[in-house]
């Protein structure tokens, strides 16, 4: 077997295999032995048909299927040998005129090339958001704890403090989801008009695009997934099914011990307060700053890709052919991601990033906040910890938490090694944008 490759463009390549029959030829008569051990035609017994009649209704095929196979085989082989990069798949050039009674055959594939390009990102300098903690965001946190340890009381109508459990469904019908939220919630700005003074039972029609920001805005308050929630039409039908209010709890010895054994009074509870605000803070921070490293080394990063070949690729990947400008569509589209995929193994590579077992239960338990968000259903670390082995079960959930661990590795790595620049901001605007990169 010869092997023989042209590069007929910086990222496009011909391959050239040229195959013998006595290459084949074992192959093919082992084959043919096995057809002939399991053959039934009408007249013999299985097992028991001439050798010259198997050749002559199989032969032909059998020597297709063995030359495939072994073209398939040298091509792997080649591609790694050579470590080869390629994009897409190795598409056949066609020949209708191919002997194959002949000695030697000749085959070609075309092949579309990885690009070559550097991952020296010295010169690029992301700005990294910076926010402080207000004395008026300490006293909503703390006016939070206090309702979160109140004592819950009675309520007839809906008022601006309550917490509101409700079933939404689509206003023609189909699957409802339980759903629950506090009513001073940022994404109910719009909404508030048609919640505040409504009683349990009631019904409001809601519209997601009139009564929301935005579709990701009413997803985030309802704690489903934007595309799911989408696919339920604009207009929503939710159903009120109990109003929780909560008479605040007083600021004594016993609320200082529920919120944590470190807190013994009122300047404690604030010292308490403010560390938890900076830490969620600086981790929203980091989340923005990674977001926009991956933006700015993305556009930082200009390299070619082989999009004649990618394009003529992607026209014969269904069993119905995209046309050229179906075909050219759908390749500008997955142009950002596979550019983004070609930068992550690149500095996996050359950075000698792997993920570790412990990477893994660390980023189920990412997983598992990011889901729940404020409404975890304990704070019990034995329960949490019963969660995530049971998300570690789940061949799938490990195949996406070890993606979701390595792109995170990949992220902090090229994090490092940009210049940062860090910027005052409003922790409104934080949360505003830490939400939004998501």
């Amino acid at each position: 077997m010869e092997f023989s490759l042209d590069r007929t463009q910086p990222l496009e390549a011909v391959l050239r295999i040229q195959l013998t029959q006595d290459e084949v030829r074992p192959k093919v008569e082992e084959a043919l032995k096995h057809y002939r051990k399991n053959a039934t035609l009408p007249g013999f017994r299985k097992g028991m048909v001439p050798e010259g009649l198997v050749r002559k209704q199989y032969g032909k095929s059998i020597l297709i299927d063995e030359v495939n196979r072994s073209l398939n085989e040298a091509l792997d082989q080649y591609l790694n040998t050579e470590r080869l990069g390629i994009l897409g798949q190795p598409l056949p050039v066609p020949q209708d005129d191919l002997d194959w009674d002949a000695p030697t055959w000749s085959f070609a594939f075309e092949l579309g090339l990885s690009p070559e390009f550097s991952l020296d990102l010295s010169a690029l300098e992301v700005e990294k958001p910076v926010a402080t903690v207000s004395e008026a965001e300490i006293d909503e946190e703390i006016d939070r704890l206090r309702r979160r340890f109140g004592r819950q009381l009675d309520a007839e109508a809906i008022e601006i403090e309550d917490f509101i459990t409700a079933e939404l469904a689509p206003m023609d019908g189909g699957h409802s989801h339980q759903i629950a939220f506090r009513m001073q919630r940022p994404e109910l700005t719009h909404a508030l008009p048609k919640l505040l003074g409504q009683t349990e039972g009631s019904e409001i029609a809601l519209s997601l695009s009139a009564d929301f920001a935005d579709i990701d805005s009413a997803a985030r308050l309802f704690n489903m997934d934007p595309a799911h929630l989408a696919e339920h039409g604009d207009g929503q039908r939710l159903s009120i099914r109990k109003i929780i209010r909560v008479e605040p709890s007083e600021m004594d010895a016993d609320f200082f011990a529920k919120v944590d054994e470190t807190v013994i009074d009122a300047d404690s509870l604030k010292a308490f307060v403010r560390a938890g605000l900076e830490r969620e803070n600086a981790q929203r921070a980091q989340h923005v700053f990674t977001v926009r490293v991956r933006e700015k080394v993305r556009e930082h990063l200009q390299f070619d890709l082989p999009q004649a070949f990618l394009t003529k690729w992607l026209m014969q990947q269904r069993d119905q052919p995209l046309s050229q400008e179906e075909a050219e569509i759908q390749l500008d589209h997955m142009l950002p991601g596979l550019r983004w995929q070609l930068i992550e193994g690149k500095a996996a590579h050359e950075f000698g990033l792997k993920v570790e077992q412990d990477d893994v239960v660390r980023e189920a338990y990412n997983a598992m906040y990011e889901r729940f968000g404020n409404n975890l259903p304990t704070n019990d670390p034995f329960v949490l910890q019963r969660v995530v082995e049971r998300m570690l079960q789940d061949e799938n959930e490990v195949r996406n938490l070890n993606e979701r661990a390595l792109s995170r590795k990949i992220l902090e790595a090229l994090s490092e090694r940009v210049a940062v620049r860090e910027v005052n901001v409003n922790a409104e605007a934080l949360i505003e944008e830490y939400y939004g990169a998501y």
